[in-house]
Protein backbone atom coordinates (compact mmCIF):
# COMPACT_ATOMS: atom_id res chain seq x y z
CA UNK A 1 0.00 0.00 0.00
CA UNK A 2 1.34 3.17 -0.79
CA UNK A 3 0.13 4.73 2.57
CA UNK A 4 2.78 2.98 4.17
CA UNK A 5 5.94 3.72 1.97
CA UNK A 6 6.79 6.85 4.15
CA UNK A 7 6.80 4.30 7.83
CA UNK A 8 9.10 2.18 5.22
CA UNK A 9 11.13 4.11 4.46
CA UNK A 10 11.95 5.88 7.42
CA UNK A 11 12.43 2.60 9.16
CA UNK A 12 14.73 1.90 6.22
CA UNK A 13 17.04 5.19 6.21
CA UNK A 14 17.21 4.95 10.43
CA UNK A 15 19.57 1.45 9.00
CA UNK A 16 21.18 4.18 6.65
CA UNK A 17 19.49 2.40 3.60
CA UNK A 18 18.22 4.71 0.76
CA UNK A 19 15.20 3.99 -0.62
CA UNK A 20 15.71 3.89 -4.48
CA UNK A 21 12.35 3.15 -6.09
CA UNK A 22 8.74 2.51 -4.99
CA UNK A 23 5.48 0.96 -6.75
CA UNK A 24 2.30 0.76 -6.37
CA UNK A 25 0.09 -2.31 -7.93
CA UNK A 26 -3.50 -3.66 -7.80
CA UNK A 27 -4.07 -6.87 -6.42
CA UNK A 28 -3.98 -8.49 -9.50
CA UNK A 29 -1.58 -11.67 -10.21
CA UNK A 30 -0.04 -10.63 -13.19
CA UNK A 31 -0.23 -6.57 -12.15
CA UNK A 32 2.30 -7.88 -8.86
CA UNK A 33 4.64 -9.84 -11.19
CA UNK A 34 5.91 -6.54 -13.00
CA UNK A 35 6.17 -4.59 -10.05
CA UNK A 36 8.51 -7.08 -8.83
CA UNK A 37 10.10 -7.43 -11.96
CA UNK A 38 10.75 -3.76 -12.40
CA UNK A 39 12.13 -3.50 -8.82
CA UNK A 40 14.77 -6.39 -8.78
CA UNK A 41 18.28 -5.69 -9.29
CA UNK A 42 21.56 -7.38 -7.50
CA UNK A 43 21.81 -7.11 -4.14
CA UNK A 44 18.84 -5.15 -3.39
CA UNK A 45 16.39 -5.43 -0.16
CA UNK A 46 12.63 -5.08 -1.53
CA UNK A 47 9.50 -4.27 0.80
CA UNK A 48 6.14 -5.61 -0.28
CA UNK A 49 3.10 -4.08 1.86
CA UNK A 50 -0.44 -5.45 1.46
CA UNK A 51 -2.19 -8.76 0.32
CA UNK A 52 -0.91 -11.29 3.29
CA UNK A 53 -4.81 -11.54 4.79
CA UNK A 54 -7.13 -14.37 4.48
CA UNK A 55 -9.77 -13.32 1.72
CA UNK A 56 -9.05 -14.39 -1.46
CA UNK A 57 -7.87 -10.98 -3.25
CA UNK A 58 -5.23 -11.47 -0.96
CA UNK A 59 -2.61 -11.98 -3.61
CA UNK A 60 0.79 -11.01 -2.79
CA UNK A 61 2.53 -13.95 -1.13
CA UNK A 62 0.98 -16.13 -3.99
CA UNK A 63 2.06 -14.07 -7.10
CA UNK A 64 5.58 -13.66 -5.56
CA UNK A 65 5.94 -17.29 -5.35
CA UNK A 66 4.67 -18.15 -8.99
CA UNK A 67 6.73 -15.01 -10.05
CA UNK A 68 10.17 -16.67 -8.63
CA UNK A 69 9.15 -20.09 -9.69
CA UNK A 70 8.96 -21.03 -6.04
CA UNK A 71 6.59 -23.53 -4.57
CA UNK A 72 3.30 -21.93 -2.41
CA UNK A 73 3.65 -24.08 0.73
CA UNK A 74 1.80 -23.87 4.38
CA UNK A 75 4.37 -23.26 6.91
CA UNK A 76 4.46 -24.99 10.35
CA UNK A 77 6.19 -22.23 12.18
CA UNK A 78 3.62 -19.58 10.21
CA UNK A 79 0.64 -21.98 11.21
CA UNK A 80 1.80 -22.43 15.22
CA UNK A 81 1.95 -18.30 15.18
CA UNK A 82 -1.77 -18.16 13.80
CA UNK A 83 -3.06 -21.00 15.89
CA UNK A 84 -1.75 -19.30 19.24
CA UNK A 85 -3.33 -16.00 18.28
CA UNK A 86 -6.92 -17.23 18.44
CA UNK A 87 -5.91 -19.99 21.73
CA UNK A 88 -8.43 -19.32 23.94
CA UNK A 89 -11.12 -17.39 22.24
CA UNK A 90 -14.62 -19.21 22.30
CA UNK A 91 -14.61 -18.83 18.51
CA UNK A 92 -11.51 -21.14 17.98
CA UNK A 93 -9.38 -20.63 14.96
CA UNK A 94 -11.47 -20.03 11.46
CA UNK A 95 -9.93 -22.07 8.74
CA UNK A 96 -10.19 -19.01 6.58
CA UNK A 97 -7.17 -17.56 9.18
CA UNK A 98 -4.90 -20.62 8.38
CA UNK A 99 -4.34 -19.27 4.93
CA UNK A 100 -2.02 -17.17 6.26
CA UNK A 101 0.47 -19.44 7.03
CA UNK A 102 1.09 -20.07 3.20
CA UNK A 103 4.24 -18.77 2.00
CA UNK A 104 6.60 -19.09 -0.78
CA UNK A 105 8.88 -21.96 -0.29
CA UNK A 106 12.25 -20.75 1.97
CA UNK A 107 10.62 -18.06 3.48
CA UNK A 108 10.75 -17.02 6.83
CA UNK A 109 7.51 -15.76 8.95
CA UNK A 110 7.82 -13.17 11.44
CA UNK A 111 5.48 -13.22 14.46
CA UNK A 112 3.05 -10.08 14.02
CA UNK A 113 2.28 -8.10 17.28
CA UNK A 114 -0.25 -6.06 16.01
CA UNK A 115 -2.36 -8.37 13.78
CA UNK A 116 -2.68 -11.81 12.84
CA UNK A 117 -1.09 -12.77 9.29
CA UNK A 118 2.69 -13.17 9.68
CA UNK A 119 5.31 -10.94 7.87
CA UNK A 120 7.85 -13.08 5.51
CA UNK A 121 11.60 -12.90 4.93
CA UNK A 122 12.05 -14.41 1.74
CA UNK A 123 16.43 -14.70 0.31
CA UNK A 124 15.65 -15.25 -3.47
CA UNK A 125 17.65 -18.29 -3.97
CA UNK A 126 20.67 -18.13 -6.22
CA UNK A 127 20.56 -14.35 -5.81
CA UNK A 128 21.61 -11.49 -3.42
CA UNK A 129 18.26 -10.45 -3.32
CA UNK A 130 16.04 -10.40 -0.77
CA UNK A 131 12.15 -9.57 -0.35
CA UNK A 132 10.08 -9.14 3.17
CA UNK A 133 6.13 -9.08 2.62
CA UNK A 134 3.71 -7.38 5.39
CA UNK A 135 0.20 -6.83 5.76
CA UNK A 136 -0.82 -3.29 4.65
CA UNK A 137 -2.67 -2.49 7.32
CA UNK A 138 -0.53 0.65 8.89
CA UNK A 139 -0.65 -0.23 12.55
CA UNK A 140 1.16 -3.76 11.60
CA UNK A 141 3.68 -2.43 9.45
CA UNK A 142 4.58 -0.38 11.85
CA UNK A 143 5.07 -3.09 14.29
CA UNK A 144 6.18 -5.44 11.72
CA UNK A 145 8.58 -3.23 9.66
CA UNK A 146 11.77 -3.50 12.45
CA UNK A 147 11.33 -7.12 13.14
CA UNK A 148 11.31 -8.12 9.45
CA UNK A 149 14.15 -5.96 8.73
CA UNK A 150 15.97 -7.60 11.77
CA UNK A 151 15.54 -11.05 10.20
CA UNK A 152 15.94 -9.62 6.59
CA UNK A 153 19.36 -8.75 8.30
CA UNK A 154 19.20 -5.15 6.92
CA UNK A 155 21.46 -2.50 7.86
CA UNK A 156 23.73 -0.25 5.97
CA UNK A 157 26.41 1.63 7.40
CA UNK A 158 24.44 2.60 10.43
CA UNK A 159 21.92 5.09 11.10
CA UNK A 160 22.41 8.14 8.77
CA UNK A 161 22.04 11.40 9.80
CA UNK A 162 18.60 12.64 9.41
CA UNK A 163 16.62 15.77 10.54
CA UNK A 164 12.35 16.22 9.66
CA UNK A 165 10.42 19.32 9.25
CA UNK A 166 6.72 18.87 8.66
CA UNK A 167 4.25 21.73 6.72
CA UNK A 168 1.85 23.04 6.17
CA UNK A 169 -0.09 24.65 3.37
CA UNK A 170 2.47 24.52 0.21
CA UNK A 171 2.14 21.92 -2.53
CA UNK A 172 5.10 19.29 -3.12
CA UNK A 173 6.11 20.96 -5.99
CA UNK A 174 6.24 24.11 -4.35
CA UNK A 175 8.13 23.69 -1.82
CA UNK A 176 10.79 22.07 -4.02
CA UNK A 177 10.80 25.03 -6.30
CA UNK A 178 11.43 27.17 -3.43
CA UNK A 179 13.88 25.19 -1.78
CA UNK A 180 15.87 24.52 -5.17
CA UNK A 181 15.82 28.18 -6.34
CA UNK A 182 16.79 29.12 -3.35
CA UNK A 183 19.41 26.64 -2.25
CA UNK A 184 18.49 25.95 0.39
CA UNK A 185 19.33 21.75 0.49
CA UNK A 186 22.73 22.52 1.24
CA UNK A 187 24.11 19.51 -0.20
CA UNK A 188 21.68 17.09 1.60
CA UNK A 189 19.45 14.63 -0.12
CA UNK A 190 15.48 15.43 0.58
CA UNK A 191 12.95 13.05 0.81
CA UNK A 192 9.04 14.66 0.30
CA UNK A 193 6.14 12.62 1.75
CA UNK A 194 2.76 14.45 0.81
CA UNK A 195 -0.53 13.94 2.56
CA UNK A 196 -3.25 16.22 2.61
CA UNK A 197 -2.39 19.44 2.40
CA UNK A 198 0.87 19.08 4.26
CA UNK A 199 4.19 18.07 3.71
CA UNK A 200 7.10 15.92 5.71
CA UNK A 201 10.30 16.84 4.51
CA UNK A 202 13.18 14.65 5.41
CA UNK A 203 16.66 16.01 5.41
CA UNK A 204 19.74 13.31 5.30
CA UNK A 205 23.12 13.03 4.81
CA UNK A 206 26.27 15.09 6.54
CA UNK A 207 24.88 18.26 5.15
CA UNK A 208 21.38 17.29 6.60
CA UNK A 209 21.70 19.73 9.93
CA UNK A 210 22.77 23.17 7.99
CA UNK A 211 19.54 22.27 4.91
CA UNK A 212 17.40 21.74 7.87
CA UNK A 213 18.18 24.93 9.34
CA UNK A 214 18.24 27.21 6.48
CA UNK A 215 14.90 25.62 5.04
CA UNK A 216 13.02 25.72 8.61
CA UNK A 217 14.08 29.57 8.72
CA UNK A 218 12.61 30.41 5.42
CA UNK A 219 9.67 28.39 6.11
CA UNK A 220 8.96 29.25 9.49
CA UNK A 221 5.53 30.65 9.00
CA UNK A 222 4.61 27.20 7.94
CA UNK A 223 6.34 24.47 9.97
CA UNK A 224 3.95 22.89 12.65
CA UNK A 225 6.71 20.48 13.52
CA UNK A 226 9.88 18.68 13.50
CA UNK A 227 8.98 14.83 14.80
CA UNK A 228 8.48 12.70 12.24
CA UNK A 229 5.01 11.65 11.49
CA UNK A 230 3.14 14.34 14.30
CA UNK A 231 -0.20 15.21 13.14
CA UNK A 232 -1.03 19.22 12.97
CA UNK A 233 -4.51 18.32 15.09
CA UNK A 234 -1.97 17.32 18.19
CA UNK A 235 0.09 19.95 17.24
CA UNK A 236 -2.55 22.84 17.29
CA UNK A 237 -4.19 20.84 20.61
CA UNK A 238 -1.16 21.45 22.45
CA UNK A 239 -1.15 25.25 21.36
CA UNK A 240 -5.07 26.28 22.63
CA UNK A 241 -4.39 24.22 25.67
CA UNK A 242 -0.92 26.17 26.14
CA UNK A 243 -2.85 29.48 25.90
CA UNK A 244 -5.67 28.70 27.56
CA UNK A 245 -8.13 29.35 24.08
CA UNK A 246 -11.14 26.94 23.44
CA UNK A 247 -12.27 26.13 19.91
CA UNK A 248 -15.77 25.69 17.99
CA UNK A 249 -15.72 24.82 14.27
CA UNK A 250 -18.20 25.62 11.33
CA UNK A 251 -17.77 22.98 8.66
CA UNK A 252 -19.70 22.78 5.05
CA UNK A 253 -17.67 21.19 2.74
CA UNK A 254 -15.44 19.33 5.01
CA UNK A 255 -18.83 17.86 6.95
CA UNK A 256 -17.27 17.39 10.15
CA UNK A 257 -13.98 16.21 8.64
CA UNK A 258 -12.05 18.93 10.85
CA UNK A 259 -14.02 18.45 13.92
CA UNK A 260 -13.25 14.74 13.62
CA UNK A 261 -9.80 15.04 13.33
CA UNK A 262 -9.33 17.47 15.99
CA UNK A 263 -10.90 15.15 18.44
CA UNK A 264 -9.05 12.42 17.35
CA UNK A 265 -6.43 13.95 19.64
CA UNK A 266 -6.95 12.48 23.40
CA UNK A 267 -7.60 15.12 25.82
CA UNK A 268 -9.11 17.51 23.50
CA UNK A 269 -12.19 18.15 25.31
CA UNK A 270 -9.82 20.51 27.53
CA UNK A 271 -9.82 22.92 24.63
CA UNK A 272 -12.65 21.75 21.75
CA UNK A 273 -16.16 22.94 22.64
CA UNK A 274 -17.57 21.27 19.78
CA UNK A 275 -18.38 22.16 16.00
CA UNK A 276 -21.56 22.50 13.36
CA UNK A 277 -22.09 21.01 10.26
CA UNK A 278 -24.18 23.20 8.29
CA UNK A 279 -24.10 21.93 4.59
CA UNK A 280 -27.52 24.01 3.38
CA UNK A 281 -27.97 27.71 3.14
CA UNK A 282 -31.09 27.37 5.66
CA UNK A 283 -28.44 25.78 8.37
CA UNK A 284 -25.88 28.51 7.84
CA UNK A 285 -29.00 31.23 8.23
CA UNK A 286 -30.89 29.28 11.08
CA UNK A 287 -28.21 27.90 12.92
CA UNK A 288 -25.38 30.21 12.60
CA UNK A 289 -27.03 33.35 12.00
CA UNK A 290 -25.57 33.77 8.43
CA UNK A 291 -27.31 36.76 7.11
CA UNK A 292 -29.27 35.53 3.69
CA UNK A 293 -28.54 38.36 2.25
CA UNK A 294 -24.98 37.75 2.69
CA UNK A 295 -25.51 34.51 1.25
CA UNK A 296 -27.13 36.07 -1.96
CA UNK A 297 -24.65 39.15 -2.24
CA UNK A 298 -21.05 36.84 -1.92
CA UNK A 299 -22.46 33.32 -2.52
CA UNK A 300 -22.26 30.24 0.19
CA UNK A 301 -18.47 29.43 -0.73
CA UNK A 302 -17.15 33.39 -0.20
CA UNK A 303 -15.55 35.27 2.45
CA UNK A 304 -17.70 37.10 3.85
CA UNK A 305 -20.19 33.85 4.43
CA UNK A 306 -17.11 32.16 5.84
CA UNK A 307 -16.31 35.28 8.50
CA UNK A 308 -20.39 35.30 9.47
CA UNK A 309 -19.85 31.00 9.77
CA UNK A 310 -17.31 31.62 12.66
CA UNK A 311 -18.47 34.38 14.52
CA UNK A 312 -21.79 32.37 14.80
CA UNK A 313 -20.38 29.36 16.09
CA UNK A 314 -18.86 31.64 18.37
CA UNK A 315 -21.91 32.67 19.83
CA UNK A 316 -23.29 29.63 19.66
CA UNK A 317 -20.68 27.54 21.72
CA UNK A 318 -19.67 30.46 23.93
CA UNK A 319 -15.71 29.37 22.74
CA UNK A 320 -12.50 31.87 22.17
CA UNK A 321 -11.73 30.54 18.86
CA UNK A 322 -13.09 29.18 15.67
CA UNK A 323 -12.52 27.76 12.15
CA UNK A 324 -14.77 28.05 9.50
CA UNK A 325 -14.63 26.04 6.44
CA UNK A 326 -16.87 26.62 2.92
CA UNK A 327 -15.99 25.34 -0.63
CA UNK A 328 -16.95 23.28 -3.55
CA UNK A 329 -15.38 19.78 -2.95
CA UNK A 330 -16.53 18.47 -6.05
CA UNK A 331 -16.52 16.53 -8.29
CA UNK A 332 -19.16 19.05 -9.95
CA UNK A 333 -20.68 22.04 -8.34
CA UNK A 334 -18.06 23.90 -9.61
CA UNK A 335 -18.19 27.26 -11.72
CA UNK A 336 -16.01 29.66 -13.75
CA UNK A 337 -15.18 32.25 -10.49
CA UNK A 338 -15.42 29.33 -7.96
CA UNK A 339 -13.66 26.16 -9.54
CA UNK A 340 -14.20 22.91 -8.06
CA UNK A 341 -11.56 22.99 -5.35
CA UNK A 342 -12.63 26.82 -4.29
CA UNK A 343 -12.29 26.65 -0.01
CA UNK A 344 -12.76 29.91 2.11
CA UNK A 345 -11.53 29.54 5.72
CA UNK A 346 -11.69 31.90 8.48
CA UNK A 347 -9.89 31.90 11.92
CA UNK A 348 -10.70 33.84 14.78
CA UNK A 349 -8.98 34.04 17.99
CA UNK A 350 -7.83 36.62 20.51
CA UNK A 351 -9.78 39.42 18.86
CA UNK A 352 -8.26 38.85 15.61
CA UNK A 353 -9.60 37.20 12.21
CA UNK A 354 -7.99 36.09 9.26
CA UNK A 355 -10.25 34.44 6.46
CA UNK A 356 -8.20 32.99 3.09
CA UNK A 357 -9.06 31.74 0.12
CA UNK A 358 -7.48 28.08 -1.23
CA UNK A 359 -7.50 26.63 -4.45
CA UNK A 360 -7.34 23.25 -3.93
CA UNK A 361 -6.39 20.63 -6.40
CA UNK A 362 -7.22 16.46 -6.13
CA UNK A 363 -10.26 14.08 -5.42
CA UNK A 364 -12.84 14.79 -3.34
CA UNK A 365 -11.59 13.38 -0.37
CA UNK A 366 -8.42 15.10 -1.18
CA UNK A 367 -9.84 19.06 -1.42
CA UNK A 368 -11.94 18.52 2.01
CA UNK A 369 -9.19 16.91 3.89
CA UNK A 370 -6.74 19.90 2.90
CA UNK A 371 -8.96 22.21 3.99
CA UNK A 372 -9.09 20.64 7.13
CA UNK A 373 -5.11 20.74 7.83
CA UNK A 374 -5.27 24.47 6.52
CA UNK A 375 -7.28 25.57 8.92
CA UNK A 376 -5.79 24.03 11.36
CA UNK A 377 -2.36 25.54 10.03
CA UNK A 378 -3.95 28.88 9.73
CA UNK A 379 -5.19 29.37 13.26
CA UNK A 380 -1.79 27.36 14.92
CA UNK A 381 0.19 30.42 13.32
CA UNK A 382 -2.53 32.68 14.97
CA UNK A 383 -1.88 31.32 18.28
CA UNK A 384 1.75 31.66 17.79
CA UNK A 385 3.01 28.71 15.48
CA UNK A 386 3.63 25.07 17.57
CA UNK A 387 5.74 26.96 20.53
CA UNK A 388 4.21 30.02 20.89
Amino acid sequence: MDANIPSISHELARRGLRTAAAAVAPDEAGSIARSLASLRSPGRLIVVSGGLGPTEDDLTPGSIAEALGLEYVENRAALRMIEEKYAGRESGCPASALRQARMPYGARPVGNPAGIAPGMVLDIPGTRECIVMLPGVPREVEALISPCLDEAGASGDGPSESRCLRVWGIPENALMDIIESEGLACGAALSYLPKYGQVELVFKGPAAPAAFDAVRSRLAGSVFSETRGEPIELVLGRALARSGTMLATAESCTGGMLGGRITSVPGSSEWFAGGVVCYSNDMKIRVLGVRPSTIDAFGAVSAETASEMAAGVMALSGASAALAVTGVAGPGGGTESRPVGTVWIAAVTGGAEQVREFRLGGTRAVIRESAATRAMGMLLGMLGGPSG
